[in-house]
């Protein structure tokens, strides 16, 4: 089409896309949203499908893509469970009236060193942006692309969910990403209570400590809780094969950039069962809190406290230049001043970066784009394991207070209510 802007889609599609494309059938026009969900060994994929299903209805045309997936030493076990799965889909394609194109593929054979999670949502979101390319071809040229949005088989969502996606992307052209709220469900009481209400405390305590201090990527990065412009996928190099971590690592590609946002309007209702599936995330934490049968551990709010003096000092980095920054070390606790120290490399980064910027505003956006989401977090697991953790209570009610908020003896339900509170706000 003439005077049609030039995306890399297909270019990343040739050189990164794993697979050709594997739907036949032709998408809508007017699909705008397509949710991606991996399914690996999962007997709840009817429920997200009937979740989906039970949404009001969006103005454009919204497809569900299921990735059935396995490793190529995947138990026997597993691959009876996941073509259990294939025919459950199957019966809804063919008898259900979905409000929604639903659509599955299955790969119960992948590569061992990469078969996980991020593999399979990876395999999703590349068809996902075959079928949002082609249909973009055919409209006019300055229409932005539509989405791709993650989600996970043991979730549930709220009936305004699909809507409120598709409102969020229509009214900012230029967000390229967006977090979604999430919340588990700690009303019915279930063996696996109290550890998700900590688990859940811990990272929502996590992301409003690192807003407290002044990090500008204070969003959550829950896999079954994002969504992404299909543009800006394929710029940002798509997705990883991470089997672990992949939402993190995705995510923050694209809280970097301007515009990125937060769905607040809406609720992912993830599940908070145990799982072995994974290294770490909701269902690993959860699985060791019952194996210690303790409090959960998280970071202490003194480590953030610190890290907020670094994070104050970024003016006399600038200021200094290529000085040797002794008064910025000075302003630091002891354990902050000697990793940096003993990492000499992060102070022959503060050379680079004040030498080579012309102006404070660059400067700043270069600075935080070295005090990034993961070294605060590589600093932070090094200080607890240095100094030790702290309950998610006690580092949630101090920063409570700090925002003004006494949460004294509350209990950790109670504390978690206050911070979706204080997100919601």
């Amino acid at each position: 089409m003439e005077g049609k802007k030039t995306i890399p889609l297909k270019s990343y599609l040739e050189k990164r896309a794993l697979f050709p494309s594997q739907i036949a059938e032709s998408p809508k026009l007017n699909l705008y949203n397509i949710i991606v969900i991996p399914c690996y060994n999962e007997p709840m994929v009817a429920q997200i499908v009937d979740s989906l299903s039970q949404c009001e209805k969006p103005n454009k045309a919204v497809e569900v893509i299921i990735v059935i997936n396995a490793s190529e030493v995947a138990s026997p076990e597993i691959v009876v469970q996941n073509n259990i799965s294939e025919n459950t889909l199957k019966e809804y394609i063919s008898n259900e009236e979905l409000p929604f194109d639903l659509h599955y593929m299955a790969h119960n054979s992948l590569p061992k060193k990469h078969a996980g999670v991020g593999l399979a949502r990876k395999i999703g979101m590349d068809e996902a942006l075959y079928r949002l390319e082609q249909v973009h071809d055919m409209q006019d040229a300055y229409t932005p692309y539509g989405v791709i949005t993650c989600l996970d088989a043991d979730c549930t969502v709220a009936k305004n969910y699909l809507l409120s996606i598709e409102n969020h992307f229509l009214d900012n052209e230029k967000c390229p990403g967006a977090s979604i709220k999430y919340a588990h469900n700690i009303d019915d009481v279930s063996e696996n209570t109290k550890e998700i209400i900590d688990y859940e405390l811990h990272l929502r305590y996590y992301n409003q400590a690192l807003k407290y201090i002044g990090l500008p990527y204070a969003y959550h990065t829950v896999g079954s809780s994002m969504a992404v412009r299909a543009d800006a996928y394929a710029l940002q190099g798509g997705m990883n094969k991470r089997k672990a971590g992949e939402d993190f690592y995705f995510l923050h590609k694209f809280i970097a950039l301007s515009g990125f946002g937060h769905i607040n309007d809406t609720t992912v209702y993830p599940s908070s069962r145990t799982s072995d599936r994974v290294p770490f995330g909701t269902g690993r934490a959860m699985l060791q809190m019952k194996e210690v049968k303790g409090e959960y551990m998280t970071y202490p709010f003194r480590a953030f406290e610190e890290l907020e003096v670094l994070i104050e000092s970024r003016s006399l980095i600038y200021k200094d230049g290529g000085n040797d920054f002794h008064h910025v070390i000075e302003r630091l606790s002891k354990d902050l001043a000697n990793y940096l120290i003993n990492n000499i490399k992060y102070i022959e980064e503060w050379h680079e970066i004040a030498d080579n910027t012309s102006s404070y505003s660059n400067f700043e956006k270069r600075f935080f784009k070295w005090l990034n989401a993961f070294w605060v977090m590589k600093y932070l697991n090094h200080y607890r394991l240095e100094r030790g953790g702290v309950t998610v209570n006690t580092a949630a009610a101090i920063l409570c207070s700090k925002l003004g908020n006494s949460q004294e003896h509350l209990s950790a339900k109670q504390l978690l209510m206050a911070y979706r509170i204080l997100e919601r706000e």
